[in-house]
């Protein structure tokens, strides 16, 4: 995100022709849902428009969230889309929990030295954090992009820049949140749906209908049905009475799934990043009007797959230990480690994800 173009469009106009009005109430509690339907908008037109083959689709969409972080940036200060509403924004940052980087402040420094608040108000030249959020607050990597202004002010290095263990985030939180809960669901219910997309069940269901754009909407939205039904039905399996009633069992399964999802994403990209990335140079040969055929680069499939298998199976594992800690953290009568038989919903998953 820091290196976003849209971003860093609505910070130019916030910083110099900006009406630097605050934030309406409702675009702070309620720009989480506007981000998490605007996010299956966009998979929605993706599969719709089959935007990853059409250069004027992509177009078309990057067009429209620029137009929104233009408008935020004339109106707001600071970076009031990126940080509230931006699905691609939201999606980032929900994998970025599973990161090996973050960057945290030493809260003795902050609540002993610091009496000025510089790395959230700014100071003289330097802007304060672009996303509402200072490091002495900051709990996970959700609205952090690093753009490291906090770092350049802070006159007592409070704010580091850390290496952690991949996932650690995910089972040091203390309660749940709610960006997790509401859009991890979400993110399964896609993938599932671009799944879903390819099989024959879809082809069946279009040939029944016989409208595609209807037989993807109505995929879409079982998917999303099946991906709640699936958290909410197997958390209840997983886990044993928690020592804190408030805290719901499903929210808690949806920290240990997202390593898993994350491999996934991953690996789904990683097939036109390994065939296609390497066709940089011809492509852009041909446009200038040079042969440079001969510099194309692009991964056998087998390889990919074999690639894709062991991301898989490596958030499998990282899901796996996860699940485990949670457990151990939050469950009244804990006894032993997570097996197959509380574990299966996650072993289920992965077979789905590699079928």
């Amino acid at each position: 995100c820091s290196l976003c173009p849209m971003g860093a469009l609505s910070d130019l106009l916030s910083k110099f022709c900006s009406k630097r009005l605050s934030v309406p109430r409702f675009i702070r509690n309620y720009g989480l849902y506007l981000g998490a339907l605007g996010m299956l908008v966009i998979f929605w037109s993706e599969a719709v428009s089959s935007m990853p083959f059409s250069p004027r689709a992509t177009a078309i969409m990057l067009l429209c969230i620029t137009t929104f972080a233009a408008i935020s940036g004339l109106l707001y200060s600071r970076r009031a889309w990126c940080r509230y509403v931006c699905p691609l924004g939201k999606l980032a940052g929900l994998m970025s929990r599973c990161s090996v980087v973050e960057l945290r402040s030493n809260l003795n420094v902050c609540n002993t030295n610091c009496t000025t608040h510089g790395c959230y108000v700014g100071e003289k030249a330097l802007a304060g954090c672009p996303m509402y959020e200072g490091p002495f607050s900051m709990k996970s990597n959700q609205d952090c992009i690093l753009c490291g202004n906090c770092i350049k002010i802070c006159p007592d290095n409070a704010p580091k820049f850390n290496l952690r263990l991949p996932g650690h985030e995910l089972w040091t939180f203390l309660t749940p949140e709610k960006t997790v809960s509401v859009l991890l669901p979400l993110i399964l219910a896609t993938q599932l749906f671009r799944g879903m997309e390819t099989t024959p069940l879809f082809y069946q269901l279009e040939g029944l209908l016989d409208q595609h754009v209807v037989s993807l909407s109505l995929c879409l939205v079982g998917m999303i049905f099946i991906s709640y039904l699936f958290i909410r039905l197997t958390a209840s399996s997983i886990f044993s009475k928690l020592s804190d009633p408030e805290v719901k069992k499903a929210d808690l399964f949806i920290y240990s799934l997202l390593p898993l999802c994350f491999t996934f994403e991953l690996s789904y990209h990683l097939e036109p990043l390994l065939r296609r990335a390497g066709l940089i140079l011809p492509v852009l040969g041909r446009q200038l009007g040079f042969n440079w055929d001969t510099l194309g680069l692009h991964a056998a499939s087998s390889s990919v797959t074999v690639f894709q298998l062991l991301l898989v199976l490596a958030g499998l594992i990282t899901s796996r230990v996860v699940l485990n800690k949670i457990r151990e953290d939050y469950e009244a009568h804990y006894t032993a480690p997570t097996n197959l038989r509380r574990g299966w919903p996650l072993v289920l998953l992965s077979a789905v994800y590699i079928y």
